[in-house]
C-alpha cells in the first residue's frame, strides 16, 4: 500500500464553486461569476464525474471560469493553504509509512496498491469517491495526525470492499468490521495502547464478534485473556465452556471475514471454503 497526496486544481476549484462558501469573499466572487457566466457555470457543474474519473488527464471543455478563479487573490490564498496541508500530510505519511503499511497488510491480508489522495480544502471536512473508479479518493479533513491517516485508510478499504461485496445488506457489517480492525486494532498497534471503545448502538454486536476477530488475527485461544484485559472486554468465565473456535478464520482475508461476521450476526453462521475468494477471481 502507498498513498500519493495530490493537489489537483480542477478538483479544488470545482469544490470551491459548488460546495458551501468558506468565506464571504469567496461567496461574493462566486455570485459575481454566476451573474456573468450562468451558462458556463451550469455546464461546469456536470463536469464533476469526468474530473473524478480521471483527474490527471482531465481537460475542461471550457476553462473560462477556471481561469477567472485562478487569478483571484481569494483562490491564491486558499491554494497556498491547501499546499501546506498537502506538504504536512505527505511528510507525516513518509515518516510513518513503513510501520503503517506493515500493520495494514497483516490486518487486512490483501494488497491494496497505490492510492491517489486528491486533496480539497480541509475546512470542507469531506470525503468522496466513485465506487468502481480507479484507486483514488477525494479527501479534505482538518488535522494531519495519525487519526487522519487512519481515516484515509478506513475509507480506502471501504471503497475496495464495496467493489467486491456490493450487496447493500452487508453495509452495516462492513462498517462494524472496519471499525474493529482499523479504528480499534490498527490504532492500538500503532500507538501501543488499546483503542477499543464502546458505543451504545453496536456494543453488543462488537462484543459478540470480538473473539472471532482475535482468531482472524491469529490469536490462540490460550492467549484470549491477555487481549480481553488489553481491551477491557469482559466475558463471563463460562465463555470458554460454549465457545467454538473456528481455526480456519486465521486463513481468511478481510473480505472473507466480513462474510463470516455477516452470517454470524444474522444467526446464519457456517464455514464454507468457497468464501476464500482471491481478488483476481472477482475482478
Amino acid at each position: 500500500m502507498d498513498l500519493k497526496f495530490i493537489l489537483n486544481e480542477y478538483i479544488l476549484i470545482w469544490n470551491l464553486l459548488f460546495k458551501r462558501s468558506l468565506s464571504k469573499e469567496l461567496n461574493d466572487k462566486k455570485q459575481k461569476i454566476w451573474m456573468n457566466y450562468k451558462k458556463e457555470y451550469n455546464e461546469l457543474y456536470n463536469e464533476k464525474i469526468s474530473i473524478l474519473k480521471d483527474p490527471i488527464n482531465y481537460i475542461p471543455t471550457d476553462d473560462t471560469i477556471y481561469n477567472i478563479i485562478k487569478e483571484d487573490e481569494v483562490y491564491i490564498d486558499i491554494y497556498e493553504y491547501c499546499t501546506k496541508y498537502k506538504l504536512n500530510l505527505s511528510k507525516y505519511w513518509d515518516i510513518n509509512k513503513k510501520n503503517i503499511v506493515s500493520e495494514i497488510k497483516e490486518i487486512t491480508k490483501i494488497d491494496i496498491g497505490c492510492y491517489n489522495i486528491l486533496l480539497i480544502d480541509p475546512r470542507f471536512n469531506f470525503i468522496e469517491y466513485l465506487k468502481n473508479s480507479d484507486k483514488q479518493i477525494c479527501y479534505g479533513k482538518e488535522s494531519t495526525t495519525l487519526d487522519t491517516i487512519i481515516d484515509i485508510v478506513y475509507n480506502i478499504l471501504k471503497k475496495e470492499i464495496l467493489n467486491i461485496i456490493s450487496d447493500k445488506e452487508y453495509i452495516k457489517t462492513i462498517d462494524l468490521v472496519l471499525e474493529l480492525l482499523i479504528k480499534n486494532e490498527l490504532k492500538t498497534r500503532l500507538t501501543g495502547k488499546s483503542n477499543y471503545y464502546y458505543d451504545i448502538k453496536n456494543n453488543f454486536i462488537k462484543k459478540e464478534i470480538y473473539p472471532y476477530l482475535l482468531i482472524y488475527l491469529g490469536i490462540k485461544l490460550e492467549d484470549f485473556d491477555n487481549f480481553f484485559r488489553r481491551d477491557n472486554v469482559l466475558f463471563d468465565s463460562r465463555f470458554y465452556d460454549d465457545f467454538y473456535y473456528p481455526e480456519d478464520l486465521k486463513n481468511y482475508n478481510i473480505y472473507n471475514f466480513i462474510k463470516f461476521c455477516y452470517n454470524k450476526i444474522n444467526n446464519n453462521y457456517y464455514i464454507n471454503n468457497n468464501l476464500n475468494i482471491r481478488i483476481e477471481e472477482v475482478i
